[in-house]
């Protein structure tokens, strides 16, 4: 009873279900040779079966045991004979059940993550492929919602940031960086998300579809411009440091132009009270003197340009009012000490004005500056 098809076992049993005829390839499949296997009981290979199989029609799947003790998996197709027995024809579905099994654990893995995970085909038509349920999660949406519209991502992006979805499915990106955008949940709540994106080409080298991992940065992205927003602060003084004062200094000599004013102030005692008084003392006199120039200006950016020196950047104005400032903030400085004869701030200040910003930021904080050095030059001749 020789067979070519390796996969397929054939099996004949009687009425006790004992073994009367098996194919030659028992021994490729199951590790015995025909006459180990003819005349024993059926039942000693099988695992965990214990129906009576004569009673089946059609296709059942059962377990057998090899001679080594490895487990197989058979689809076996029953077929009564005439004297109380049967024929069996047994389909080996071992490999099929392992990938069958590997994909179940696999769907479980994907469908219990916190992350999004799509296949998205591009061509012929646009669909979503895969879609898990971490995506109801994450947006609000149901998975119907996205199987039965494939254009809903592009729906619910921020409009200033469609390009980025756009590019994934042009191809016109670079697929080993990882894509952020903001989606807008069902709520109407808006979301980072970041999406690290495998494409997928056709023979023609066509986009044909992409698989996605995408997940909810949002913290993260809060935590990042807190941060970013902390490094233009100075701990001391509250004010911007000098780190923003150049980012906006850059802006204004390379993109915008306008009108600008450059106020410098520095603190001519600061080192003297430091070194008599202690730097408790000094600090003091800087937050105080933070405190005075908040109070005394409205939009213009002040900065803690270096230890005892500040800045004032005023924009979109003209000559007359960078020196209404600087006058200002002298009163401001005059009206303070004199309140506080104990502990007074002495200022040395410059100011400088130009009617356009682009390649003439420096120069004009030059200008301040060297006005300042020539003030505190002068007190010291006094």
């Amino acid at each position: 009873m020789k067979q070519d098809i390796s996969r397929e076992l054939f099996m004949e049993i009687d009425q006790l279900h004992t073994i009367t005829n098996i194919s030659e390839n028992c021994s490729d499949l199951l590790g015995y040779e025909q006459d180990e296997m003819i005349g024993s009981n059926f039942y000693q290979y099988t695992v965990d079966f214990h129906e009576n199989l004569l009673q089946f029609r059609g296709i059942i799947e059962i377990q057998l045991r090899g001679k080594k003790g490895n487990v197989r998996t058979f689809d076996v197709f029953v077929v009564p004979d005439a004297i109380g027995g049967a024929k069996m024809s047994l389909i080996d579905i071992t490999k099929y059940k392992q990938i069958e099994e590997s994909e179940k654990r696999f769907r479980m893995i994907l469908e219990n993550t916190d992350d999004v995970v799509y296949m998205y085909q591009i061509l012929p038509e646009r669909k979503f492929l895969y879609v898990n349920s971490a995506m109801e999660r994450e947006t609000g949406y149901s998975l119907e919602d996205f199987y039965h519209d494939p254009d809903l991502p592009f729906k619910i992006v921020h409009p200033e940031d469609l390009h980025v979805q756009l590019k994934k499915i042009t191809g016109t990106t670079n697929f080993s960086e990882p894509f952020q955008a903001r989606y807008m949940k069902k709520n109407g709540q808006y979301i980072w998300c970041e999406d690290r994106v495998i494409p997928f080409y056709n023979h023609k080298g066509k986009l044909e579809k992409i698989a996605g991992f995408s997940r909810d940065v949002s913290d993260r992205i809060a935590l990042e411009k807190k941060l970013k927003e902390l490094s233009f602060y100075d701990s001391l003084t509250s004010l911007f440091n000098r780190n923003y004062y150049e980012k906006q200094e850059e802006k204004l000599n390379t993109r915008d132009d306008r009108p600008i004013g450059i106020i410098i102030c520095d603190l001519d005692n600061l080192k003297h009270i430091n070194d008599s008084l202690g730097h408790t003392y000094g600090d003091k006199l800087l937050i105080q003197m933070g405190n005075l120039l908040k109070n005394s200006l409205q939009s213009e950016t002040v900065a803690r340009y270096g230890g005892d020196e500040f800045v004032i950047l005023i924009e979109n104005t003209t000559e007359s009012n960078v020196k209404t400032i600087f006058t200002k903030i002298r009163k401001t400085i005059d009206e303070y000490n004199r309140t506080h004869v104990n502990l007074p701030i002495e200022l040395s200040m410059g100011w400088a004005f130009s009617p356009h910003s682009i390649g003439y930021m420096k120069k004009t904080f030059k200008e301040a500056d060297r006005m300042m050095y020539a003030e505190k030059y002068k007190k010291k001749r006094i």
